[in-house]
Parts: structure tokens; C-alpha cells; sequence
């Protein structure tokens, strides 16, 4: 088993399945590129247990299907493959029942490959700590892998910390989060605070990207980079898509009575340019809202201004590409060949930019059953 890229894996599991609201962001260096939080499905009690969400888990027995897939795939499996599996579950387990972080940091660039600095601290209480951190360091120790990152294993009370990447480097960071923790962050406390509301009401699950870090992380690699025309070429297209105009994105997830209610928001610079500015809607109309029935049960108002979005992707292409408006315009050409439709003289400027998709249980229709899609308003002039 590739013990780092599990540990990575691991990581990304927690943060697209089961993420955290404001889990222990004080533990967290302000530096993170990436934080996750989770606050364990312990927490949730009866929250979880009213809710449809797990209605439906137990209606489609989701446990006992993965429970006997598990069991099929482990059969003929040598005893080191089924040790390996049995780990990775039983850590699962722990961690996604128990208040967890996850925090990427800056890569380190001064080495290659370039070295990831990743943590995952997990409270899964003090046996369950000790014993999966005497299993993951072995499995470490045993990796034949010369491609795995460093990955180290520690056990601190109730805590459970997995570090990949340098251990002592990592160490430092997270020592350093008791006098600027992301908690301290004012970027952070504004995004957390605009999604809460009002009430600043705590939610089970947490992200939080710091798009600004990111992307001079990311400058730093291709600066270090013994790859000529990446070093031409990146600067490039981080101004025809306008990615540093992105402050940053969170998202948090919580339970509304028996619902699951998501709440994200992406932060922009005063200034946009290439795709970004794409992202600048006006707000929704109250007659848009008007036309989704009261019988609805799903329902989603969404503006898409499809001739923006085929100017704003010329813009960028010219911006990346000296040729890229001709190549962009050789493509629509050619969809316009297979399709005889024009998207962008015919088809885009007869729709307005607002569309209403609904399902009701009369709705009628010949694609999807019971699902309309309505587009609200007066088309676009032609320029």
C-alpha cells in the first residue's frame, strides 16, 4: 500500500465526504491552503438520527453493501494486502466519528519532488489514538514505495495526529498555531461569520480554501520549475482566468430540522478580470422565485449569461494565446458544422441569463420525468 498517498487520500475522503464547522481552527497554522473540519458524526446525535439523510442511508442499506463489497474484494487477498485494508478502515472509522481537521500548507518547493505539508488530527480518544498510530507508523516503516512522501503517525492523549511530509517542519507549524492560528485569521472569520448569519450558529462541517496562498504557492513551484515554457506560459493564464482576483472560498454544511442546508461563498478582489469577471451576476429576480410552484420538491434558480461566458473565454483565450481568439472562433465553427446549431449568433442571444429548474410531481415534459427547466426573461440584444 502506497502509505502516503493513503494518508493524502484519507485526507480528501474526509474533506468530500464528511467535512467539519469551525472544528478546533485554533490548532490550525494560519498559513493553511486548504482546512477542513469535521466535528465527528458522534456530535450530530440526534440531529443525524431525525434526519432524511440517514432515512435514506438505512433505506438503501448503504452499510451492509459496502460491508459485503469489502468482504467480496478481501477474498484470495494475501494477509499484508488484508492488514493494509482493515487499517484504512478502521481509521475511517475513528476519524469520521470524531471531531477531525485536515490542513494542507505551502508545498516545499526546495525539494524534489516538491514535498507536501499535510495534517490530519483527529480526537478519536486516547486507546483508539495510541493503537492507530502504532499501526500506520508501521505500515509506513514497511512501505517498499520509493514515491511515498514522509508520513509519521503520533498519539497525544485523545488526539490522533498524521503528518505527511517533513515531521520536524510540520511539528514547527502547528507549534506556531498556539500564537497565529487560523482561528486569529480575519479572512477566515469573515467568511465563517457571512455564512453562519446573523445567529453565528455552529455547523457540523467547515472548508475553508485561501485561494490567495494558493495560488502564490503554486507561482513559487512553477518559479522553481526547470520547465521553460510553464514559466513563460503560467503567468499567462492566471491573467486571462483572472485567478488573482480569488481572496478565498468557504463552505459549510449543516442540519436544518430533518434537511442537510449547505451555505458557500467565493471572495473577490475589487478588481476581476478574464473569467472571473464571468462570476459577477446581479442579484435573482422575485419574478424568477415566482415561477417555481408550490408543489415543487426540488427547485434552483441559477443566471447564465451564455454570450458573456463565449466573450469572456475569447478574452482569456486572446490573453493566454496571441492566436487563441482564432483557435476559440476555428471551434465554434466546427460545433456550428456538427450541430448546424450558432450558439453564438442564434441560440445564446435568444435566451435571457435566468433559468428556473423545478421537479413537481405534475410537471410534464419528454426528457427527464417530472423535471422542467424554464428560462425567465427577455433575450439578449445582438451587439
Amino acid at each position: 500500500m502506497r502509505f502516503g498517498h493513503c494518508a493524502i487520500a484519507l485526507g480528501l475522503l474526509t474533506l468530500t465526504v464528511r467535512a467539519g464547522a469551525q472544528t478546533m481552527p485554533e490548532k490550525v497554522p494560519a498559513d493553511a491552503l486548504v482546512y477542513v473540519g469535521w466535528e465527528g458524526s458522534v456530535a450530530l446525535g440526534k440531529s443525524y438520527d431525525a434526519s432524511h439523510l440517514k432515512g435514506m442511508i438505512d433505506a438503501l442499506g448503504l452499510k451492509e453493501y459496502i460491508a459485503a463489497a469489502l468482504q467480496k474484494q478481501q477474498q484470495g487477498r494475501d494477509a499484508a494486502k488484508l492488514e493494509q485494508e482493515q487499517l484504512a478502515q478502521d481509521l475511517f472509522t475513528a476519524v469520521s466519528k470524531s471531531p477531525t481537521v485536515f490542513y494542507c500548507g505551502p508545498f516545499d518547493f526546495s525539494v524534489q519532488p516538491p514535498r507536501p505539508r499535510i495534517a490530519v488530527f483527529s480526537k478519536v480518544g486516547a486507546a483508539d489514538a495510541t493503537a492507530l498510530a502504532a499501526r500506520l507508523n508501521k505500515a509506513a516503516k514497511d512501505s517498499t514505495d520509493p514515491k511515498k512522501q514522509p508520513t509519521e503517525a503520533s498519539a497525544e492523549q485523545e488526539m490522533l495526529t498524521v503528518l505527511v511530509g517533513d515531521a520536524a517542519d510540520l511539528k514547527t507549524r502547528l507549534a506556531g498555531a498556539k500564537e497565529h492560528s487560523l482561528s486569529t485569521l480575519k479572512e477566515f472569520q469573515d467568511a465563517m461569520n457571512s455564512l453562519s448569519g446573523a445567529k453565528h450558529e455552529q455547523a457540523p462541517a467547515c472548508v475553508f480554501i485561501n485561494a490567495e496562498l494558493a495560488l502564490q504557492s503554486i507561482n513559487e513551484g512553477v518559479a522553481a520549475s526547470d520547465n521553460a515554457q510553464a514559466r513563460m506560459g503560467w503567468p499567462k493564464v492566471v491573467d486571462a482566468l483572472g485567478l488573482d482576483a480569488i481572496r478565498n472560498m468557504a463552505w459549510i454544511g449543516r442540519f436544518d430540522g430533518a434537511d442537510w442546508t449547505n451555505d458557500s461563498l467565493v471572495s473577490f478582489t475589487a478588481k476581476r478580470s478574464g473569467l472571473a469577471g464571468f462570476l459577477d451576476n446581479k442579484p435573482l429576480s422575485a419574478d424568477a422565485l415566482k415561477m417555481i410552484p408550490k408543489n415543487a420538491t426540488v427547485a434552483s434558480v441559477i443566471r447564465f449569461d451564455g454570450v458573456r461566458l463565449l466573450n469572456d473565454i475569447r478574452a482569456a483565450a486572446t490573453r493566454a494565446d496571441e492566436r487563441g481568439a482564432q483557435i476559440f472562433d476555428a471551434g465554434l465553427n466546427q460545433l456550428f458544422f456538427f450541430t448546424g446549431v450558432d450558439f453564438q449568433k442564434d441560440l445564446l442571444p435568444a435566451l435571457s441569463d435566468e433559468f428556473v429548474i423545478y421537479a413537481a410531481p405534475d410537471a410534464d415534459g419528454k426528457s427527464v420525468r417530472g423535471l422542467t427547466l424554464v428560462n425567465t426573461g427577455q433575450s439578449h440584444s445582438q451587439v
